[in-house]
């Protein structure tokens, strides 16, 4: 069994167990090599994520949190220093860490966790034992093989040996194909509506015939990314900020799912903000918005998109000289795998209504605003910060 099947393996038998209405441990979502996991102590309730690496099973999977708690930090310690290379089995000491400093109950659930952890581990062993042995046969079995007809396979030999099927079931993984969904594993019932589905299934069916013509499929980083694209713009899709019309979310090719076009048109009601957009939409005759770009990396989540405003031009509210934001969060330090698109939407909008931006509509953004300005002016802002450092403002600031 290829490490991607494994992984695969691992991931979906620890959801069995700690499903999301579990009431301590909680699997809350999943990708190719990623595990968002809520632990909830009463009122408190802690993110963990874990991130497995490219070389599963040779190196251990990390596990992080924005969380500043000590028992969480001194069981992710642990955890790190554990020779314990699955999801699982470090799920299952990091747990158990937590419950014993918290002085929490266990819950037969994690016996489970523990039981999937060792057999996993066994796994793993018989298969280094079975290449170990199969490196060692004589080299006259290989001669004798060469001399078999070319179309024979030899009866010995493991199929997962013969074939690369890392990315057997790329399609089916990536599109959602095994949660439930419709056709290409697009959600059938009435949360998106036809443009949202259209939008989804021409990313699909671009990707699959890409496939379909020799393109090799994304692995490793890019697969991670690919994965957690797809999600993340079904989630947007049907969250409540595109419902209630507070922004939209489009590609602005149709078929790269790597660079998305946000358009806000709705900003706090009491904010100049959204005033200035009010008189704007008045004066156009139509809804307005201030519209974004979000550019994503090929090692997203585990790096930020790169944002700017596109239109129209913004004075105040942290946007700089190009359209670039003035957020730790959109920088490599301040940035967490765990955030969701959604989140980082409305944290945009929180933060340009602090900054009491406003639009000053004399101005073309054309003109002002541009993607290589964006970025030069993003470049200079972090180098920086990483001298002065990010001011923290006071609570009652906001």
């Amino acid at each position: 069994m290829s490490s991607f099947r494994k992984l695969k393996a691992d991931i979906s038998a620890l959801t069995n167990l700690l499903p999301p209405d579990h009431k301590r441990f909680r699997v809350m979502s999943t990708g190719y090599d990623e595990v968002i996991l809520h632990v909830v102590d009463g009122k408190k309730k802690f993110i963990l994520t874990c991130s497995a690496l490219d070389n599963y099973l040779d190196a251990a999977p990390l596990w992080f949190t924005d969380d500043d708690d000590t028992v969480i930090a001194n069981a992710l310690e642990v955890v790190a220093d554990q020779d314990v290379k699955t999801v699982s089995g470090t799920a299952y000491v990091l747990l158990s860490e937590i419950c014993k400093g918290r002085g929490l109950s266990c819950g037969s659930e994690l016996a489970s966790v523990k039981r999937v952890a060792d057999e996993m581990a066994a796994a793993s062993t018989a298969d280094v034992n079975a290449q170990a042995a199969a490196a060692a046969r004589p080299s006259a079995s290989a001669s004798l093989s060469s001399t078999s007809n070319d179309e024979d396979v030899d009866e010995d030999m493991d199929v997962d040996d013969y074939e690369d099927d890392d990315n057997d079931d790329f399609g089916a993984d990536m599109f959602g194909a095994e949660s439930g969904d419709g056709a290409m594993g697009i959600d059938s019932g009435c949360d998106m509506d036809a443009g949202e589905r259209a939008v989804l299934e021409k990313v699909q069916k671009s990707a699959l015939s890409e496939y379909a013509k020799g393109k090799p499929p994304p692995t490793g980083p890019l697969l991670r990314a690919t994965d957690r694209l797809m999600r993340e713009l079904k989630g947007v899709f049907r969250s409540d900020g595109v419902k209630n019309g507070v922004f939209s979310v489009s590609l602005r090719s149709d078929d790269n799912l790597y660079d998305w076009t946000v358009r806000i048109f709705k900003f706090d009601e009491e904010s100049k903000l959204n005033e200035d957009l009010k008189k704007l939409s008045e004066k156009a005759g139509d809804p307005q918005c201030v519209e974004l770009n979000l550019i994503y990396p090929e090692q997203f989540p585990v790096l930020p998109p790169f944002v700017r405003v596109v239109n129209p031009v913004i004075e105040g509210g942290f946007v700089l000289s190009g359209g670039a934001i003035c957020m730790e969060l959109l920088t490599n330090q301040g940035w967490s795998a765990a955030y969701s698109i959604e989140s980082l939407i409305f944290q945009i909008m929180a933060t340009m209504v602090k900054g009491k931006a406003r639009i000053n509509s004399a101005k073309l953004a054309s003109t002002k605003y541009s993607l290589r300005g964006a970025q030069s002016s993003f470049k200079m802002l972090t180098e920086t910060h990483k001298k002065s450092g990010w001011y923290t403002p006071p609570k009652k600031d906001g």
